[in-house]
């Protein structure tokens, strides 16, 4: 009897080996392969998702070789039918939509900016005002700009920021120049300015889509050429800077003026969802987002699963909520220093919260169809922060808000979600100057 027993619990323990065995030998390829797509590089987390995803495989395998086996199996076969019920449910719900977004689109990446559409579009995109000025010569220039300044963001240098990797940045061509990290602003040429205008912001401010002329702070220097004199405006912008980063920049510069005015144009970049770490690499926030939920992007981008793309994006704006949250914070906080900064040298400032498409109440067809190119996690990152920003705006005296400049705009003006063409950049000067000369940060002596 005793030798009975003996046999049958080395019989058990060999199941159990072999099953366990089995799934390990499963688990950890496919949990190397999971993590190796969506970039996770924690070995801790590794081993932990793998010894989960064995155990799971190794207990189903064991049951199969027991009297238990009939449940196992109707269970998986219960579970995997209820999914794929499921699955083609949602398959013939989106099925609209899927041959909407099958129409053709830019060959664009989730979120990122309008510089990887074709010429011919692009041309198209610029609404040829106030002259066709996207030239093949100027389409070039501005590709290597991009270029230049890509190759120059992955450069890892000791715990640098962006502001720090660009401060140097030089570029030299016939329609953008960029001297050590400010672009030129056509219509200047003061030795001696009285009034001094710094507009600090990112990518929107800079206007890689447009030429030195056409840019924000070349509109608003000849607008003010117009009306005062001995004013000169210069462009602090810079692509993915936010408003921390410009804080930085700013404190960097010397020899002010007394009421110099310094110009914060901010929003788009400090919304959460794209972020630099202390290392000066790029990340987005959904890099932050719980391993699982990763797992289900991936999964319904490589099999195409619509469940796991509905899981997902049931799941996944809650945690980027969290994170916008979090960034609406930072840099509500590094305003008001910068305001305080500021205040003690003496210095004039505005924060403008600036417009994107989402914020865009009446939409033109293509400003519609660029609107779809983008994920609903950038418009739900996006619509969350710019409440708080709203909010904290219109509590603020040194601060308004432009979310509706392009209302009822006499063309479409957006490119991409954020990015503009000329047509934009003259209405966001011209709300500009309407508010320096609103607050009176003019000097009233320096009129023609």
């Amino acid at each position: 009897m005793t030798l009975l027993k003996s046999s049958s619990m080395l019989i058990v323990m060999k199941q159990l080996c072999i099953t366990v065995f089995a799934g390990f030998l499963v688990a950890f390829p496919v949990t190397f392969l999971a993590f190796k797509k969506v970039q996770v590089r924690s070995k801790t987390r590794y081993f932990q998702v793998a010894a989960c995803l064995s155990l799971s495989i190794s207990l189903f395998c064991f049951l199969l070789q027991t009297r238990f086996a009939w449940l196992a199996v109707n269970s998986l076969a219960l579970i995997f039918l209820t999914l794929l019920s499921i699955e083609l449910i949602l398959k013939k719900l989106v099925a609209e939509n899927i041959a909407a977004s099958s129409k053709k689109r830019y060959p664009l990446k989730d979120g990122s900016n309008g510089h990887q559409i074709s010429f011919e579009q692009a041309r198209i995109d610029s609404g040829y005002y106030p002259f066709d000025y996207l030239t093949s010569i100027f389409w070039g220039e501005t590709q290597n700009v991009i270029r230049d300044t890509q190759i120059k963001n992955r450069i890892q240098i000791n715990h640098s920021s962006l502001f720090d990797k660009f401060r140097d940045f030089n570029f030299n061509g016939d329609s953008v120049k960029v001297s050590n990290g400010v672009r030129y602003t056509t219509g200047a040429g003061i030795e001696k300015p009285t009034l001094r205008i710094f507009v600090f912001g990112g990518s929107t401010v800079f206007c890689y889509e447009v030429p030195d002329s056409l840019t924000v702070t070349s509109f608003l220097q000849k607008m003010l050429n117009q009306i005062v004199k001995g004013t000169e405006v210069l462009n602090h912008g810079w692509a993915g800077a936010t408003v921390i980063d410009r804080f930085d920049a700013l404190k960097s510069l010397a020899n002010f003026n007394k009421e110099d005015i310094i110009l914060i144009y901010f929003g788009d970049n400090d919304v959460g969802y794209k972020f630099t770490d202390l290392m000066g690499t790029p990340h987005r926030a959904e890099d932050l987002l719980p391993i699982h939920l990763r797992i289900l992007k991936m999964l319904a981008e490589a099999f195409d699963l619509e469940i796991a793309r509905w899981v997902y994006g049931e799941t996944a704006p809650r945690r980027l909520r969290l994170f916008a949250t979090q960034t609406v914070n930072r840099t509500i906080s590094t305003l008001s220093a910068i305001y305080e900064f500021c205040r003690t040298n003496e210095l004039q400032v505005i924060a403008i919260l600036q417009p994107n498409l989402y914020t865009l109440r009446t939409k033109y067809p293509s400003e519609m169809q660029a609107e779809k190119r983008f994920s609903n996690n950038l418009k739900t990152v996006v619509l969350h922060a710019y409440k708080h920003y709203e909010k904290w705006v219109k509590e603020t005296p040194y601060a308004v808000s432009a979310t509706h400049i392009f209302d009822n705009a006499p063309a479409p003006v957006f490119l991409d979600w954020a990015h503009v063409n000329a047509r934009g950049n003259e209405i966001i000067a011209k709300f500009i100057l309407e508010e320096l000369q609103r607050r009176g940060m003019l000097a009233s002596d320096s009129k023609l």
